[in-house]
C-alpha cells in the first residue's frame, strides 16, 4: 500500500492524526539514519499507535 494511502487510512484523514503520524515516522527514519520516509517507517509507527491503543484499552 502507498505510503500516503497508509497515513491517511489510519488517521481517517483528521488533519492532527496525519501531522502525528508523520512526524512518528519522521523520527523512526531519522532514529534508523534513513534519507527517506519508507513503508517501513509507516508500519511500525501504526502497529507502534495499534498497540498503545490495546494497552490503554
Amino acid at each position: 500500500m502507498e505510503n500516503i494511502q497508509m497515513i491517511y487510512t489510519a488517521s481517517r484523514g483528521i488533519p492532527r492524526f496525519v501531522n502525528q503520524f508523520c512526524t512518528q515516522a519522521l523520527y523512526d527514519a531519522a532514529a534508523r539514519d534513513s534519507e527517506a520516509i519508507e513503508e517501513g517507517h509507516i508500519q511500525r509507527v501504526l502497529n507502534d499507535q495499534e498497540w498503545q491503543r490495546g494497552a490503554v484499552g
